[in-house]
């Protein structure tokens, strides 16, 4: 039975509510109870029963607008519709606001996925409509009713009564977002963004109309122009996951998929409970091969509902990619429970039972999966080398005829799977002429000269290192490097496959071993090497030292490679980063400049150019101008953004800098380094919560960075977040415990807790695990001072100003220190250092005239208190600056006073 809520009633009922006189009120409360009466029969099912209560009501109490809407509700069940419309007609002329509230219920219940409900209870109000009324106060109702309709799928009448609508209301922004959202239902994606633009020019707030223009472009294949849509909808409402999670699959589809997991990512953090978004990462990691990471989003999405097959193959698939082939058959099955003709976990399925040995059952999955349009062929292709592998051939022909006629002719699959095929019939000559065929289908495809070169080798080819070397290459085009250095492995005593190896070890951080190969190919070569090739080589060995620690052979042969290839841009660039780790900054800029000079396009040299400046003095104008035609030239590049940005803040062109680590973050949304620099960045312009924002960022991606947790400490000690600023140092000490960063962290939380001693205790360990940390005597000192032990204070923050003597800070609350204990001429002293530092700071200058007045200094007392006024005129109203003032005037020498 339908679903009937009384919520409604209240709404409808409220806009009627009149005030009666005192002889009246009987009468009333015997309609009110016999009109809830008819309710009850209306939740109830019973049409019938509450006509025959509300007809004879209606007709005693003809102008009770509540009791009409009620009968024309009952009439409209029952199928009398001519009655129901003249029954809503006469409801709606006694109170006009019932149309709106009618048409408010309505539209609740469809938007709550209730439209059954909504179709039930507005089918009277809508008949009530004239047929040519141009009235707007009927558009909410018929967008109401068109919204409904849309929910039990009755689109040409939705679209006909939101299209009336719209031409009622015709500013109404919202009315034409629901009927862009129907257009493009209905696949009319031009029409939709047409309407979606004329909402936006309506409400450019509108971040459901931002949202809906995005989906049109998109669904018009204009995807570009769509992720731009979805990114202003997230800036209008940050917290509406619709449009984050359309920009991610818009990302994915035009392969921009690191991005697009970035993107879902945000949105489970938005919303954990989100189910979607944690299917659509699982999705993006597995395309893009992390499969641990894949596994763990998609064990994250069963949790919230186990019963979505999607799920579970997507979870097969991840645990396949970790070759754990039983674990991926145990979930494509639970898939096919769920799903049993779902084809993806039929194929699925069969490749894990063949990696288990299982391969009759692996043939009943395949053919399952071999009629679908999307899967079918790789079904086919899977099946016919299974068949090859279990002797029945006559199958596998078949099957082999089949794919024949479902591939294209130039589909490489079909010659990969031939040479699969005769490679399991044992004749691995003919298997290689069919790889051959497909390696020159698809010449860039490291997978098949990877196949091509085991089938040579194990026809015993004279042409198998080659192929090795092949793949090897392709591979290390790919930064693949693992995959390069198995097959430059295999190929063999070539001098060129030592080089090879050792530039894909260089790839896995294998340090040692990579200049050990290196060299080995340096040994190799002789007079037919290129010199630039054996410059490069060089220069590689170079780089690879040079990591290991071992700087001064590192600069050693990179200046050797420069020497052999003097012109080889390649080289000059590793030549600088060699000069650059080694701490020689003038000549890697030289180095650089020249590989820029040889070659304008070569990345290395441009980045290195703009590094090596940075390094020299961020500052600089020629570190801006070599970073900023690094940005220019290399938009993509994160790292040159970043680098960027870093010049910029060290100019102080704090606005520049922002937008250059923003940069930095469109093109890598998880880059460490930028969410940490723009972090700090926010925090120090006083933008707290964004930076904090940004220092999360950074702390989810390297949770085990003390550096970031510090940073965070800081900024949440700033935003006086106590509790939180104490948890974020623990985590802080905890991820290392002999962190001096970290340890003074959590002092300075104590500290700002009023923990006095506590924090004495962590400065003081601090203190003696390093005694020329200026920062363990500094919160020592701070520690003491609030205590109120001066002696102590005073030693420590001695200490401090020691050890860090141009830290305005630790010279200021040495003078403090120092005027509670009394000795206010050395007060003085360490005031006016600090003041002296820190020219700008109205603190330092309010607490030197403090001290000087202290000292009797009465005309430097003077001199910094205006000092300090001028600085910060608000101190003016505080009670202590007024009194000190006073003093100050009262103890002038006569011819210093100021007159009248």
């Amino acid at each position: 039975m339908m679903r009937f809520s009384l919520a409604g009633s209240v709404v409808l009922a409220s806009v009627c509510a009149v005030p009666v006189a005192a002889a009246e009120e009987p009468a009333v409360e015997d309609v009110a109870a016999r009109r809830a009466e008819a309710e009850e029969a209306l939740a109830a099912g019973n049409a019938a029963r509450a006509i025959e209560i509300l007809a004879p009501l209606a007709a005693d109490h003809p102008d009770d607008a509540l009791v009409a809407a009620r009968l024309g509700e009952a009439l409209s069940r029952a199928g009398r519709d001519a009655e129901a419309r003249e029954s809503f007609v006469r409801a709606f002329a006694l109170a006009p606001e019932l149309l709106a509230a009618y048409a408010r219920v309505g539209l609740d219940r469809a938007l709550d996925g209730r439209a059954d409900e909504a179709v039930a209870l507005l089918g009277g109000p809508r008949a009530a409509v004239p047929v040519l009324s141009s009235d707007p106060a009927w558009a909410p109702l018929l967008r109401a009713w068109g919204v409904a309709l849309r929910g039990v799928g009755r689109f040409p009448e939705a679209l006909a009564d939101l299209t009336r609508a719209v031409e009622l209301a015709p500013r109404d922004a919202e009315t034409r977002i629901d009927l862009g959202n129907l257009q493009l239902q209905l696949g009319d994606a031009e029409s939709a963004r047409r309407t979606f633009l004329e909402a936006q020019r309506l409400d450019p707030g509108s971040a459901q109309a931002a949202n809906g223009l995005g989906r049109s472009l998109v669904a018009a294949g204009q995807v570009a122009a769509g992720i731009v849509a979805y990114r202003r909808a997230a800036e209008l409402q940050p917290q509406y996951l619709a449009p984050r999670n359309n920009l991610g699959l818009a990302l994915a589809a035009l392969g921009h998929l690191q991005e697009a997991a970035d993107v879902f990512r945000a949105v489970a953090a938005l919303d954990p409970t989100y189910l979607r978004a944690w299917l659509n990462l699982g999705d993006v990691l597995l395309d893009l091969e992390r499969w641990s990471d894949a596994e763990l989003a998609l064990r994250l999405a069963l949790e919230l509902d186990p019963s979505e097959a999607e799920t579970h193959e997507g979870l097969g698939r991840a645990l396949a990619g970790r070759d754990d082939a039983a674990g991926a058959l145990a979930e494509f099955e639970l898939a096919l429970g769920l799903e049993p003709d779902r084809p993806r976990s039929l194929l699925g399925a069969g490749e894990a039972l063949v990696a288990l040995g299982r391969l009759p059952e692996a043939v009943e999955r395949f053919t399952g999966a071999r009629v679908d349009q999307t899967v079918g062929a790789e079904a086919l292709l899977r099946l016919g080398e299974t068949l090859v592998r279990l002797g029945r051939l006559g199958e596998a022909e078949d099957a082999c005829l089949e794919v024949r006629g479902r591939l294209a002719v130039d589909d490489p699959r079909f010659y990969v799977f031939v040479g699969h095929a005769l490679a399991a019939a044992g004749q691995p000559e003919r298997a290689a002429d069919a790889l051959k065929k497909a390696l020159a289908l698809v010449p860039t495809d490291p997978r098949v000269a990877w196949e091509l070169a085991q089938a040579l080798r194990a026809a015993s080819s004279p042409d198998a290192p080659g192929a090795f070397m092949l793949a090897g290459r392709r591979f290390l085009g790919l930064r693949r490097f693992e995959d390069a250095a198995a097959a430059f492995r295999l190929a063999g005593d070539l001098a060129e496959a030592h080089a090879g190896l050792g530039e894909a070890l260089l790839g896995t951080a294998s340090w040692n071993e990579s200049a050990a190969e290196l060299a080995a190919g340096l040994a190799a070569f002789d007079s037919s090497t290129p010199p630039e090739r054996a410059g490069e080589v060089r220069a590689l060995r170079a780089v690879a030292l040079a990591r290991a620690g071992q700087i001064e052979a590192a600069v050693d042969e990179a200046e050797t490679a420069a020497r052999v290839a003097p012109r080889s841009a390649r080289v000059q660039a590793m030549r600088g980063d060699v000069l650059l780790a080694a701490g020689r900054v003038a000549p890697a800029v030289d180095a650089f400049a020249a590989a820029a000079s040889f070659d304008p396009s070569d990345e290395q040299g441009i980045l290195g150019l703009c590094r090596a400046r940075t390094a020299l003095d961020a500052a600089d104008e020629e570190a801006q101008r070599a970073c900023r035609d690094a940005a220019e030239k290399l938009p993509a590049s994160a790292e040159a953004q970043r680098a960027l940005g870093r010049t910029l803040e060290a100019a102080g062109r704090l606005d520049e800098a922002a937008a250059a680590y923003g940069a930095a973050l469109a093109v890598a949304p998880r880059d460490l380094e930028a969410n940490h620099l723009l972090g700090n960045l926010l925090a120090r312009t006083g933008q707290l919560d964004a930076a904090l924002e940004r220092l999360a960022a950074a702390a989810s991606i390297a949770p085990e960075d003390v550096d970031v947790l510090v940073d965070r400490v800081s900024v949440l000690l700033a935003a006086e977040r106590l509790d939180e600023a104490l948890a974020a140092a623990d985590r802080a000490a905890a991820v290392d415990p002999r962190s001096g960063r970290a340890r003074a962290a959590r002092g300075w939380v104590l500290l700002a807790r009023e923990q006095w001693d506590e924090a004495a205790t962590v400065f003081r360990a601090l203190s003696a695990d390093d005694a020329s940390l200026a920062e363990g005597w500094h919160g020592l000192g701070v520690a003491e001072l609030g205590a109120g032990r001066w002696e102590t204070a005073v030693a420590a923050l001695e200490r401090a100003a020691g050890a860090a003597p141009d830290d305005p800070q630790a010279w200021s609350d040495l003078g403090v220190a120092r005027s509670n204990a009394g000795a206010y001429g050395e007060a003085v002293e360490a005031l006016a250092t600090a003041r002296r530092l820190a020219p700008e700071d109205p603190g330092v200058a309010f607490r030197l005239a403090q001290a000087s007045a202290a000292a009797g200094q009465w005309p430097q007392a003077d001199e910094a208190l205006n000092a300090a006024f001028d600085l910060l005129p608000g101190l003016a109203d505080l009670p202590e600056f007024e009194e000190l003032r006073q003093r100050i005037l009262a103890n002038l020498p006569a011819p210093e006073a100021p007159v009248p």
